[in-house]
């Protein structure tokens, strides 16, 4: 959160003193309370960066580009790999979990050193591989000294022994899981992991309007899943070109024994009533200004907190 709350500090200090922040845009006008209490109820306190946070937005951010080029996640992914293939003593293998339409793909044919070698890549996807392939194929990676390999989400968790690899990216999904579903996703992932691999995390902790109805995951809630024994977690933001803030979590496995599914289930768990208590005191907070238009951030909060709920009935 460290940059973009430096750059919405500059615009909120000012109002702090009044309880409150006001932005307008042509489309859009946000008044949030945002007044700093001494406070040591936790709900309370992520309540008020909550939005504090959301404040720092005149609209919604636009949808994600499909323009892969100079997008930040893109380049921080293969900028991650390439420094990950310099320092690699042996062939690595990259997992890409999500991998859709093959836009990993079609950045890592522009990689000498993964081309040129015998470094692997497996694509993951939750129904169909197929655009995946076909990128591949027009990319030449079937070309290549070692072919790519492809799996649904169902034949890769249901292999018996599961493959081992070095790094496993996974970008823009984990907001679109399901809760009941993240127990089993997240140990299989983690099960997949060599020890010394690398989870590498990226995702949208605000949503366009189409996506309202999914459930954000913030750095705060990555920190606070993977918070166990042998994993090490690192985790940013920074914004897509279209505005969007995004996050990114480092996950390093430093073990092979890793939670079960069942407690990661758990852990989800926990993760999202934290979650709802703590919109739930945002829009406390929100409810309480003398302006309770139902702008778009209001929604936005409304909808997190429903769906919430919603994905909390389904396992309980």
């Amino acid at each position: 959160w460290n940059n973009i709350y430096l750059a919405l500090q500059r615009l909120v200090d000012i109002k702090l003193r009044e309880g409150h922040v006001t932005l307008s845009s042509d489309k859009d006008k946000i008044i949030l309370p945002v007044e700093v209490t001494e406070s040591k109820d936790t709900n309370e306190q992520e309540g008020q960066r909550l939005l504090k946070f959301i404040s720092g937005f005149k609209e919604p951010p636009g949808e994600q580009s499909g323009d892969t080029q100079n997008d930040p996640q893109i380049m921080r992914i293969i900028g991650f790999i390439e420094g990950k293939l310099q320092d690699a003593q042996v062939p690595l293998k990259i997992l890409d979990y999500g991998c859709g339409k093959g836009t990993l793909i079609n950045e890592l044919k522009n990689i000498d050193q993964f081309m040129n070698g015998k470094h692997e890549y497996i694509g993951v996807n939750y129904k169909s591989t197929k655009n995946a392939e076909e990128q591949a194929q027009r990319c030449g990676f079937y070309n290549r000294k070692v072919k790519p390999c492809f799996f649904t989400t169902k034949a890769f968790e249901g292999m018996k022994k599961s493959i081992k690899v070095d790094l496993i990216f996974k970008r823009n999904v984990t907001h679109e899981i399901p809760l009941k579903e993240i127990g089993r996703r997240f140990y299989h992932i983690l099960r997949s992991l060599k020890v010394g691999g690398v989870l590498y995390l990226l995702d949208m902790c605000v949503l366009p309007k189409a996506e309202f109805k999914s459930v954000t995951w913030e750095k705060e809630d990555f920190i606070q899943f993977f918070n166990m024994k042998d994993i090490k977690v690192e985790s940013d933001t920074n914004k897509s070109k279209s505005g969007i803030p995004l996050v990114v979590a480092i996950i390093t496995k430093h073990s092979e024994e890793i939670p079960s599914e069942k407690e990661l289930l758990k852990r989800a768990v926990e993760l999202f009533k934290s979650k709802k208590l703590r919109i739930k005191k945002a829009l406390e907070l929100y409810e309480k200004s003398k302006h309770r238009e139902e702008t778009t951030w209001y929604v936005f909060l409304k909808d997190q907190f429903v769906n919430i709920q919603r994905h909390l009935d389904e396992v309980e």
